[in-house]
Formats: C-alpha cells, structure tokens, sequence
C-alpha cells in the first residue's frame, strides 16, 4: 500500500473505522509517507520481490496515476 500520508492517520483508520473493508493484516507492505510515488512503488516492488508487471495501482488523483504511467 502507497499512501502520501501520516502513518498514525493511516493506522488509526484501520484500526478504529468500523466500515473499513480492508483491514491492516490484508495488507502485505506498507509505505507511507509523503515521498513520490513511483519511488515508492519501486521501494515496495523491491520488499516484496516481486516485479512491475505485478503491481496494480489505483488513485483518484490524475497527477499521481500519470506520473507512475511514466515509470
């Protein structure tokens, strides 16, 4: 997961928001922080060993989806 946020926020939305579908065992690599994305992307491609070709991402900001289209 590749959040630009405040770790403690994200955490706390996990772990205290009833309605949340996903919970924090669903996911398998957590990075947030305000970095860019692609690098973030290529951090948690490295952890979790796996490649590119493998990796779905999804945003609600076209900025952030045409700067990892650029990777």
């Amino acid at each position: 997961m590749s959040s630009r946020n405040d770790l403690s926020d994200v955490m706390t939305m996990f772990r205290e928001h009833n309605e949340m579908v996903l919970k924090e065992e669903h996911i398998s690599c957590f990075q947030v922080n305000w970095e860019n994305k692609p690098d973030i992307i290529k951090r948690i491609v490295e952890i979790l060993n796996i490649g590119l070709d493998s990796m779905v991402f999804v945003d609600d900001s076209p900025v952030e989806v045409e700067s990892v289209k650029c990777m």
